[in-house]
């Protein structure tokens, strides 16, 4: 039985040392603020209503990062990220491809999550290369193919993107 490979340690060899703790949260996370339920929630399901993968992919945010999220709202936040990933927003794919990666408001599918974090990744998400690369180095939903997990993970560290790279790797 072949070994995984070990994520952290391509993507820093990949991108060069990068002072980051394992499983730290990306930096803008602390900046979040909670969101008020309301005329932001309204108006993000009306862009949604009108076709703005951007507006769904948002509100569903909101819902999955409310202190509490009840599992009708993971049901809807889950819909609205899949709606926002067809209407080709590359930030739906990539947290619909977290998510079935998680497996806590979805069943774990690897092989959906490789998909998603693919047409993220085309449609210019890093975290979606980051992540489909780390998939591809752990067969993870795709072959376990050393060659095809390094052009993604190189291409977070062209964006700039090492410390996204070592996170998701760890």
């Amino acid at each position: 039985m072949l070994r995984p490979f070990k994520p952290l340690v391509v993507c820093l060899a990949l991108c060069g040392a990068v002072a980051v703790t394992a499983g730290a949260p990306p930096a803008h996370a602390a900046a979040k603020k909670k969101k008020a339920k309301g005329p932001k929630e309204a108006k993000l399901s009306a862009a949604c209503d009108d076709d703005d993968g951007e507006a769904c992919g948002s509100l569903a945010e909101m819902l999955l990062d409310a202190p509490s999220v009840a599992e009708k709202s993971a049901r809807r936040a889950v819909a609205l990220l899949e709606r926002g990933c067809d209407l080709k927003d590359s930030t739906s794919c990539a947290r619909l491809a977290r998510e079935l990666e998680r497996g806590v408001w979805m069943k774990k599918e690897p092989a959906r999550m490789a998909e998603l974090a693919g047409k993220g990744c085309n449609l210019g998400d890093v975290t979606s290369c980051v992540v489909l690369g780390v998939a591809y180095l752990n067969g993870n939903g795709v072959e376990r193919s050393f060659e095809k997990a390094v052009p993604h993970l190189k291409h977070a560290c062209k964006e700039d993107d090492a410390g996204d790279a070592t996170r998701w790797a760890s």
